[in-house]
């Protein structure tokens, strides 16, 4: 089940992993716990194509992740199609 996406590094996973040791199961998989819950309440994104565009955009340096959880699904969006514009742009140039 889906339940949130959390952009970042390899070193941002294993911090993550690390954090939440106690509580893991196995691979990327956790037992569910209310510190874990937590976190995913306030530092993950819900919508899959949203998770993904904030996942391209802080891979790019565009976008940190605490400004994108400060932003709406559609404010995240119109920036990830502004960003894709102005790389089309810069191409046919």
């Amino acid at each position: 089940m889906f339940l949130g996406a959390h952009p970042g590094s390899f070193i941002d996973e294993k911090s993550l992993h690390i954090k939440f040791n106690k509580h893991h199961s196995h691979y990327e998989w956790f037992f569910e716990n209310e510190d874990l819950k937590k976190y995913i309440k306030n530092h993950a994104f819900f919508d899959i194509e949203t998770a993904q565009y904030v996942d391209s955009m802080y891979r790019e340096n565009i976008v940190t992740l605490n400004v994108a959880l400060s932003l709406s699904n559609e404010e995240i969006k119109n920036i990830f199609l502004e960003n894709i514009q102005k790389k089309l742009a810069r191409r046919s140039d």
